[in-house]
Parts: C-alpha cells; structure tokens; sequence
C-alpha cells in the first residue's frame, strides 16, 4: 500500500470537476460533477453536484431529465418474466422437498389457506415458490452484472489517471 498521502483527499487531488459516469450498455452517461472532498476524504464521501451545474459555464450539453431515462427497466421486467416462465415443475419439486426449505414453505402454505380455495392453494403455492427461485436467480444474475458495473468503474477510473 502506497503510504505518502495523509488523506484521502491528498491521494484524490485535482479530481474536483471530474465526472461522476453510469456505464449503460452502449451509453456513458454523466450525471454528476465532484466538487468537494469533504473531511479530507478519510470517511470516504465524495460531494457531487447535478450535471446542470456544467449550464452555468456556457457549455451546451445534451442534458436529459433523469426521469426520461429508462435504465433498461423494460429490459429487467422481461428478464424476469423470462426467468419466471422457464422455472420447471421440477426446480419447483426441489425446492418444497428440501428440508432447509420447510419453515418458508409451511408459512407460504398458512398464509395461502387463509385467502385461497382449496382448487386454487396448490397453483398459488406453487407460483409463490416459483417467484422466490426467480428471485434468487435474478439476484444472482444482478449480482454478477453489478462486479462487471464495478469493475467497469475502475477501469474508467484508472484510465482517467
């Protein structure tokens, strides 16, 4: 580990007015501006400021309201969708006859009694098992995409010193 700098905000000086980037497939979005290392960065904040602030310096930028942008929100629903229609009757077999699964599945089936009839509590126990296995799928997949979105950050990072 490098030792020379007292603070972070040595170690970080002269980023101020540096971008704050959202890698979003084929677009690099800047949403932000660094204007201060507050508490000379040894608690790890950083302050940004909107990327309207750039307006006030004449620059003409193609500026989109955040609510405009999507973020693939479309894109994570059919995911989803997609990861929920493919999950087997078998996946779902497994996972009631696990025996660390037991507490949920008793609770998932109280629950259901009470709202459903009898023809309908096996259909319903069932898409509810079959949205925890989407869950933990999609968790897991989020996760991955999340260490490639980092990993992406460090190296824009490290090409911007």
């Amino acid at each position: 580990m490098n030792n020379i700098y007292q603070s972070g905000s040595d170690w970080l000086g002269g980023w101020s007015g540096s971008g704050l980037f959202l890698a979003n497939h084929d677009k690099l979005i800047c949403f932000g501006v660094m204007i201060e290392i507050p508490n000379k960065g040894n608690d790890g904040q950083l302050k940004f400021t909107s990327i309207s602030a750039i307006d006030k310096l004449d620059v003409k930028l193609n500026i989109i309201e955040s609510s405009a942008l999507d973020f693939d929100n479309k894109l994570l629903a059919s995911s989803v969708n997609s990861i929920f229609e493919q999950t087997d009757d078998n996946a779902i077999s497994l996972w009631e006859n696990d025996e660390g699964n037991k507490p949920q599945l008793d609770y998932i089936v109280d629950k259901l009694t009470k709202v459903y009839s009898d023809d309908r509590l096996e259909i319903m126990k069932r898409n509810a098992i079959r949205r925890i296995l989407v869950g933990k799928h999609f968790c897991i997949q989020s996760s991955a995409s999340m260490k490639s979105f980092t990993i992406n950050i460090i190296k824009l990072i490290m090409h911007m010193i």
